[in-house]
């Protein structure tokens, strides 16, 4: 296993800026490694370049939200190249039907008529109440949103919908798992996770006043976690 790297993952139109706050809390020890989620047409495409990034030896993964799905994925088809895994605002679960038809409306939408930008609104319902005001959040997120631009968010829309539950296979694997999410998420399905605890191997915490953006919303909180999780402390 590399040493002291661990290795991060992102969301859906996400960069290395959202996790640079994280990064700034993490004991000097601890070196982060920063990985896009490759770009392709299918979690199996997505999975397959993953593989050829990451090391061959056993790592340490962290993903959050849609990187939180890619890593738990990538857990349960090479196990033996993962140390230990941490999922961050992310239940690895099958996408509600409600959410399948939004996302082939927006394919739609965009492909048809552009892209303007990710809305106000769905900003705020990301974040918790005590934070739908923080600009400097809001505007790292918009930022993080124009760079990605309107190509990779379709692709990330096309190729992420299908997905299974996972939790029964991460559970029956022993790899060590941590799941941590606010508890304003509404994105995760917590009773699901807490219900999966009964597996020696995951464990789950949820932090305080925080929505589904907890690497900007509660950076230090998230960096104890890892750091705890992973054994630096």
């Amino acid at each position: 296993m590399s040493s002291n790297k661990i290795y991060f993952l992102p969301g859906t139109m996400c960069d290395q800026r959202l996790w640079q706050q994280t990064f700034s809390q993490l004991p000097a020890d601890i070196e982060p490694v920063y990985i896009d989620i490759p770009l392709a047409e299918s979690f199996e495409q997505i999975i397959f370049q993953l593989a050829l990034i990451l090391p061959k030896e056993q790592v340490n993964l962290v993903g959050f939200s849609l990187g939180g799905y890619v890593a738990s994925l990538f857990a349960c088809l090479y196990p033996q190249r993962i140390n230990k895994l941490l999922i961050s605002a992310n239940s690895p679960l099958a996408l509600p039907l409600f959410e399948l038809a939004q996302r082939k409306i927006a394919v739609s939408a965009i492909s048809k008529f552009g892209y303007q930008g990710v809305p106000l609104i769905k900003i705020h319902s990301m974040l918790a109440k005590e934070n739908m005001h923080n600009q400097e959040i809001v505007e790292l997120i918009q930022a993080m949103d124009k760079t990605g631009g309107i190509d990779k968010l379709l692709s990330q829309l096309k190729a992420t919908s299908q997905r299974t539950n996972l939790l029964p296979q991460l559970s029956e694997l022993q790899i060590k798992t941590h799941f941590v999410h606010g508890d304003q998420d509404n994105l995760v399905n917590n009773a699901l996770i807490s219900a999966a605890t009964a597996a020696d191997s995951i464990s789950h915490c949820v932090i305080d006043n925080c929505g589904h953006m907890c690497p900007l919303e509660a950076p230090q909180k998230l960096a104890e976690q890892i750091t705890n999780f992973f054994g630096y402390v």
